[in-house]
């Protein structure tokens, strides 16, 4: 489990790193960063980025089933668990800094469509 999670937090880690410096990555070069998290020993990594220009880029290295040496594949799902409560986090500060949303407006007197 934790190996899962360390796995996880490592393509979280590279799509943070990719998106904030806006690279215009391809798919191979996405691929090499992550082999060298399996230089660090996870059985696996699979991340998907989505430049501002809309280009979708995917890569996945490594096992899916170490046991079976299955290869993983970008198509390939993983169980998330609680982590979505961090995108959700993320992702809400990302519309606020954008201007779309105020968190911290007093919304207790707000009006409600019926």
């Amino acid at each position: 489990m934790k190996n899962r999670i360390q796995c996880f937090l490592f393509a979280l880690f590279v799509l943070f790193i990719l998106a904030a410096a806006a690279i215009p990555s391809k798919s191979l070069q996405l691929e090499e960063l992550l082999k060298k998290g399996l230089q660090r020993g996870y059985p696996g990594i699979g991340v998907l980025v989505e430049n501002r220009k809309g280009e979708i880029h995917a890569a996945a290295v490594g096992y899916s089933d170490l046991e079976n040496q299955a290869l993983l594949r970008v198509e390939d799902a993983f169980h998330m668990g609680s982590i979505n409560k961090a995108f959700t986090a993320v992702t809400l500060r990302l519309i606020e800094r954008g201007g779309y949303n105020d968190l911290y407006v007093d919304t207790t007197h707000a009006c409600y469509v019926d």
